[in-house]
Parts: structure tokens; sequence; C-alpha cells
């Protein structure tokens, strides 16, 4: 059996609803009642169970649904029996009864429906991979399937190898938060979850509000013409210059922030438009110095042979580069390459530069030089191949020579 045919069993179920309000249409309705009875015989509980077993991944509810529905079976038996006309009152209470069971079965259909959930790739970062569920497809009151788009975002972090290191990150990444909310940053709704424990250890998300995937900077910008995608590159470095003010002014707390265009949402690149910052899994702060991030649950991403490697002599030199304004800019102008708009770097960097005498002055910050960024994506996207080509190798001695799981996503060929 598949859903359709309980769907037409569930359309003239209100035949025998009707019978017992009006009794009087005896004749009439009897004959059809039968039909859906025979319909109901036809279908058995191994087939029923495997019906179950594929729009429902709860086995002690399949079992109890099960159940119910042979205990339907010796109803519609019985009643069956009565149909002659001989015993009314006896086919009344029958069908009072059927029906109530039949509604309690397909009410927990309802509840209980989970077909063709999936889980969905939307982005790989440094150290996330961005997932969604596909549509969730629930019932309606006559079980005809609806689709709801998922509302969320799931962020898969490196596994913690304990509570202790999850309630680390957790105080971070609220006190982040809640931070760059105070240097006058927009967020969208988010949150942690805890998501189970293996071998390899405790796996969290961070779970954020889903939003139009066309919005997303590094999108939107390879649609707009020249002086709409400057004014968006201007508004994206005035939200990071509002960052950087902040840590003049707090001497104790010093804000870090990864500003590059795809970890911003907006829906138009004017001035008055509300803007998101999405990317908050990475709590980059500094309290008297203290980073408050522990950088070792994050070097767990990298290929287990280059850990030692990129300790001693890298992440150091990683973590201040998110700390230096100038750096961040050069960083996010750099991108445009990646993102396919090499057109605007040069005019981006006349921009900055201009900035740099008028709405940055505060910051002292020496110009910018085209030379110097295209300099600085090459070197970015060498290290970043390289990186890459190092995990699809560490992925390979995983999975073929130690015959183990390899336990993160890779991506696909990246254009840069």
């Amino acid at each position: 059996m598949d859903l359709t045919d309980l769907q037409a069993i569930h359309a003239q179920y209100p035949l025998k609803a009707r019978y017992l309000k009006r009794p009087a249409r005896r004749q009439d309705l009897l004959p059809q009642i039968a039909e859906v009875n025979e319909r109901l015989k036809a279908i058995s509980a191994d087939e029923f169970r495997a019906f179950l077993a594929g729009v429902n991944r709860n086995p002690r509810n399949v079992t109890f649904i099960v159940e119910q529905f042979l205990r339907l079976k010796e109803v519609i038996a019985r009643e069956q029996a009565c149909l002659d006309g001989a015993r009314p009152l006896e086919l009344r209470r029958l069908l009072a009864e059927d029906v109530v069971l039949f509604r309690w079965i397909c009410r927990e259909i309802q509840a209980h429906y989970t077909c063709d959930l999936r889980v969905n790739v939307v982005g790989y970062g440094e150290i996330t991979t961005s997932l969604v569920l596909s549509d969730s497809v629930s019932l309606d009151s006559h079980l005809h399937p609806q689709r709801t788009p998922s509302r969320w975002v799931y962020k898969s972090l490196p596994k913690f190898p304990s509570m202790d290191e999850i309630r680390r990150y957790e105080r971070a990444f609220y006190q982040y938060v809640a931070l760059l909310r105070q240097a006058g940053l927009d967020m969208p709704e988010q949150k942690l979850r805890i998501a189970g424990e293996d071998e390899e250890g405790i796996k969290v998300y961070v779970v954020q509000r889903r939003l139009a995937s066309q919005y997303i900077g590094n999108v939107l910008i390879r649609s707009l013409d020249r002086a709409p995608a400057l004014a968006l590159l201007k508004k994206i470095i005035l939200k990071i210059g509002d960052v950087f003010a902040a840590n003049l002014e707090n001497k104790n707390v010093r804000l870090a922030l990864d500003g590059q265009i795809s970890n911003w949402h907006c829906r138009d690149p004017k001035p008055t438009t509300p803007m998101l910052y999405i990317d908050t899994s990475t709590p980059l702060f500094r309290v008297d110095g203290q980073e408050q991030l522990n950088p070792e649950i994050f070097l767990k991403n990298t290929p287990s042979f280059l850990r030692a490697i990129i300790r001693a002599f890298f992440l150091q030199d990683v973590l201040d580069r998110y700390y230096d304004f100038r750096s961040v800019l050069v960083d996010v102008i750099a991108n445009l390459h990646k993102e396919g708009r090499s057109d605007l770097v040069a005019p981006a960097v006349a921009m900055v530069n201009e900035m740099i005498g008028d709405e940055l002055c505060a910051f002292d910050l020496a110009p910018l030089t085209v030379k110097e960024i295209d300099a600085y994506y090459r070197e970015d996207a060498f290290i970043w191949q390289l990186f890459q080509t190092a995990r699809r190798i560490d992925k390979f001695f995983t999975e073929k020579i130690l015959r183990k799981r390899y336990p993160f996503r890779l991506p696909g060929k990246i254009e840069r």
C-alpha cells in the first residue's frame, strides 16, 4: 500500500459517520460502507507496517499503530456480519468504535509523518559546514502532503572532547554575539544545540535563522552594477569600522571579525537598508589580552599531519589578522577576486583610501594599494588550495588506509 490508498479510504470514511447520524438512510449507505471495509480488509498487517516504516522514524510508535490497525480489522470483520440489517444496534456500536479507531490511526500517522527528510549542504567555511534540512512534509486533515521550507541553518562545528569545553565555547559564543550587538551589528536569531556524542566527541551546531540566499553578500554582489556594488562594500566596511571603534573605546575587551562579503546579508545596498552579520560561529575576542576561544577545538578541522605545524607557525598569525582593521579590509577587497568581481578591486581600493581620510580617519590606517591586494589574494588562494589538497590526502589516508570514517565534509572544486 501507499499513501494514496490511505487517502482514498479516508475520503470514504465520512459515510460511516453519516450512517451514525442518519440511520434512516441505512439502505443507501450500507453498500458503500461495505466497499470501504473491503478496501481495508485487503491491506495486510505486513503491508501496513511497511508503509508506516517508510513515513515514521519511531519503531515503537509504528508497532503501536499496527496493533490498533489489527484491532480495527477485527471490528470491521464483526461489522461486516451486521450489514444485513439484522442487528442494527450492534452495527451502530461497531461503527462508532470503528470510526474512533480509524480517526486515531490517521492522527498518529499525521503526527509522526517524516517522509523525504534529507540534509543538504549549503555552504563550506574554513571551520564550519552549513547544512539545511530539506522541506519538511506534513499531512493535512485529509492526509494530503503539505511542504514547509526549513526555517533554520545548522552550522556544524568540530566535535568537542568534553562538556567543559562546550560550556567554555558556549560562554564565548553568547558573549561574542552580545558584544557585536553592542558595537552596532545586527544578527539573525541563533542558538547552540548539542546533537549527541560518539567516539569522536560531542556534536554541536550553531543553529541560525535561515535567510534568503540571493541576498547573501557574495551572491548579491555578483548581480550588481559597479555603483551599487561599491555602495554595498561601503556599507560592509562601515559596519566593520563600528566593531573596531568599539575596541578604541574599551581597552579591556578587543573584538575580532571576519568581514568577508559572504558573511553579510543585505536585501539592498542602500545605506538605510538593514544588514545582518551571519558569521558568529568563531567567537574571536580577547579579555585583558586573553583569547576567549580555545583554538585547539578548531584545529581539529585541519589535516591531522599538519596540526603541529599550523599550531607552531601559523595559528597565532591567523588569529592576529582578524584583530587588525587594515588586514580585515585587505581580506575583504581581495575576496572580490574569488567572487568574480576583479573589476571592483581598483575602485574599491580608491574608495577605501578615501574613507581612510574621512570616515575612518580615527583609525590612522595606511592607504591600500591594488598591488598589495593582488599579492595577498594570490598567497591566500595558494594556501587555501594547499590546505584543501592536504584535507583530501587526510581523508584518503583515514578511509582507505586506516579504514575509519572521515569526520568532515569536504567541498568540491572551488573556482578562484
